[in-house]
């Protein structure tokens, strides 16, 4: 069951956006960046995901909505990973941006993915404390 992305899992707060925006810390491993913030509530998820593909840089929705699912399965397919190294008390929010102008490879998506993840945990998982 490690292996699936339930809704639940997905940031549909505004109050949770806004926050990744104003406090989020950010990572950068071409062609994603990754903006991350600490939670404080205790009745979500450990971590809570979202993706976002601009529009200035793809107009077609297409091509935003196959990012986005390249997005989404390769960080479906790397979230155990994740999880076995993450702080069992911390709970995070995530936020991956697509920022190439062009529509990389699921093998690119993919390695940047496991590099952010990989600089995130040495990062921020040994240093938690929540903001939002």
């Amino acid at each position: 069951m490690q292996h699936s992305l339930n809704k639940s899992e997905r940031i549909k707060s505004k109050k949770i956006f806004e926050c990744l925006f104003r406090q989020g810390k950010s990572l950068f491993y071409y062609p994603l960046k990754l903006v991350y913030v600490p939670l404080t509530e205790n009745d979500q998820p450990p971590l809570l995901f979202g993706i976002s593909v601009p529009k200035r840089l793809h107009k077609k929705a297409a091509v935003r909505n196959r990012i986005k699912r390249l997005v989404r399965e390769s960080f479906r397919r790397n979230k155990p990973w994740l999880l076995d190294r993450l702080d069992k008390s911390g709970k995070y929010a995530l936020l991956y941006i697509y920022l190439a102008k062009e529509e990389e490879s699921y093998h690119t998506v993919d390695l940047s993915i496991k590099k952010l993840n990989r600089k995130w945990i040495k990062i921020e998982a040994s240093s938690a404390n929540g903001d939002c």
